[in-house]
């Protein structure tokens, strides 16, 4: 018996073994979808319209790091960015994009 007719041999018998069979997944369902994540999805999106007021109003009141992701959010253009560019800098390509003006 050569070595691939032997290794395929005792896989065959570690499958008849197991009950899995060639080609056929352990669990053919897939993972039971998360509670704890779906939750806390859900809690997000219900909370949502009260976060982005928080996070609107962090940024008026000087908080560059969410004014920027602000900005990331409402101009993705601005991802492209390196992340040290300064504010100036990524509020200037936001208002080109919006306008529609080149660089």
């Amino acid at each position: 018996m050569t070595k691939r007719q032997l290794k395929s041999t005792k896989l065959a018998e570690a499958n008849r073994r197991h009950g899995f069979q060639p080609g056929q997944s352990g669990n053919p369902a897939g993972r039971p979808a998360d509670q704890e994540y779906r939750e806390a999805v859900a809690m997000l999106k219900a909370k949502s319209p009260a976060l982005m007021t928080k996070a609107i109003q962090m940024a008026m009141d000087g908080s560059e790091k969410v004014l920027v992701a602000l900005i990331h959010k409402i101009c993705p253009e601005t991802l492209k960015l390196q992340n040290d560019t300064p504010l100036l800098v990524v509020i200037q390509k936001a208002i080109q994009v919006h306008t529609g003006e080149s660089d």
